[in-house]
């Protein structure tokens, strides 16, 4: 699978809004779930194409009755240029929470975070787009139509994976 703009705004964070699912009305308890990420591609974000492999161990998703989600991860994907085969293990452990819409945001931990060109990021817009590490606390919300990233605020390290895995 490729990640674009058209199919998620952010790989992490996109996994909490595309899996969203309604909640039964009459439910008192929140909706749990194990979601088991899969080996995907990023593109357009990096001058080179990215594959991204989770490690296997799930990531617990919950859906409140109001519908907003929060997402529990504790793994150690593989990020590779797929060209060269270089690669990096990231220590992933955050909180990821959504509105009901999927459109407000916030992570918290040790994340990857996506930036495609256009979208608001640490330093303004990103004319060419970011794959970054964050560790720390971020908050963003999202064109509802184009899913682009229209506000961006982080607050700890912010670290850039595509410089990392340069050559």
């Amino acid at each position: 699978m490729t990640t674009g703009r058209s199919s998620s705004c952010a790989a992490i964070v996109a996994l909490a809004v595309t899996l969203t699912v309604a909640p039964t009305a009459t439910a008192s308890k929140p909706d749990r779930m194990l979601i088991t990420p899969v080996p995907f591609v990023v593109s357009d974000v990096c001058a080179f194409d990215v594959g991204v492999v989770p490690d296997g161990k799930d990531q617990v998703l919950t859906v409140f009755d109001n519908g907003r989600t929060v997402v529990h991860t504790h793994s150690n994907p593989t990020v590779t240029i797929l060209a060269s085969g270089k690669s990096l293990v990231y220590k992933l452990r955050y909180t990821a929470t959504t509105d009901a819409a999927g459109i407000v945001g916030s992570l918290s931990g040790q994340f990857n975070f996506l930036l495609f060109p256009g979208d608001q990021g640490p330093s303004g817009v990103e004319p060419d787009g970011a794959f970054l590490h964050i560790v720390g606390q971020l908050r963003y919300t999202l064109d509802p139509e184009t899913f682009a990233v229209t506000s961006f605020s982080v607050h700890g390290t912010v670290n850039d994976i595509c410089a990392d895995l340069a050559p």
